[in-house]
Formats: structure tokens, sequence, C-alpha cells
């Protein structure tokens, strides 16, 4: 399951770096979720990497937190989506929990 958005990662909000939409995608897999960016950075979380993930709004932007355990990844990554219900959804379908 695929969906297009955006990204933002980096050490905190203020920090970060920023991809809009349509840059990034997002893959779900029952097994791992991966954020592949135009140009940028690729992130692969395998689902026991995976702490939490959680609704994120700043301003008018919405999306996902992926809050991890991977050493060498940002402590914040966001995918950012128009659509965030659809991409909830599908999480949940391929048996993750969104807070």
């Amino acid at each position: 399951m695929e969906f297009t958005g955006g990204i933002r990662y980096g050490y905190n909000y203020l920090f970060s770096i920023r991809a809009g939409s349509p840059l990034t995608k997002l893959t779900i897999e029952p097994d791992s979720l991966t954020l592949s960016t135009f140009l940028m950075k690729s992130f692969r979380f395998e689902k026991d990497q995976i702490e939490r993930l959680s609704e994120y709004s700043v301003f008018l932007s919405s999306g996902i937190q992926i809050e991890h355990s991977v050493e060498d990844y940002p402590a914040l990554i966001v995918f950012s989506t128009f659509n965030i219900n659809a991409v909830k959804a599908g999480l949940i379908e391929n048996g993750y929990d969104v807070a």
C-alpha cells in the first residue's frame, strides 16, 4: 500500500529538513514502513523498531509521526499528507496502532 505526501525529519521541528508533497512516498507493509524521498534520504522501519505512530499537526499541516528505536535516524520523522484518514486506515489495515 502506497501513499504520496511530504516529510519532515531532524532533531526537532525547528531544526529539521522538509520536503513537501508529492516528493515522499510512504510504503506500508505488514512487517515494515518505508519513506522514500526524491533526491533525499529514505527511511525503512521494521515493525519491531516502531515504538509509536501518532497523528501530528502543526499549523496547517497534518501527518503521522514515527517514533522509533533506530539510533542512526533522526528523532523527528513525520510523513505529511492531505489525506490523513486514508493513511491511518492503511496503517490499521496492516496491523499498526495509531495513537
